[in-house]
């Protein structure tokens, strides 16, 4: 019984535990931006290509 406590009081690997929980919600974050904004992106790199495409 002893060992499961000690088990569930060792806070060892808690930041890292932390810090993976913060990457995950910033990739998250980006993916939801990049969703949303997925038309708006695609036409500026359409833009992009054609310019590079004419500046031949």
């Amino acid at each position: 019984m002893a060992s499961l406590k000690n088990f569930f009081m060792d806070e060892r690997g808690q930041g890292t535990t932390e810090y993976a929980i913060i990457v995950v919600l910033i990739a998250v974050a980006l993916i939801g931006t990049l969703m949303l904004f997925k038309s708006t992106l695609i036409g500026k790199f359409n833009e992009i290509i054609n310019s590079v495409r004419n500046a031949r």
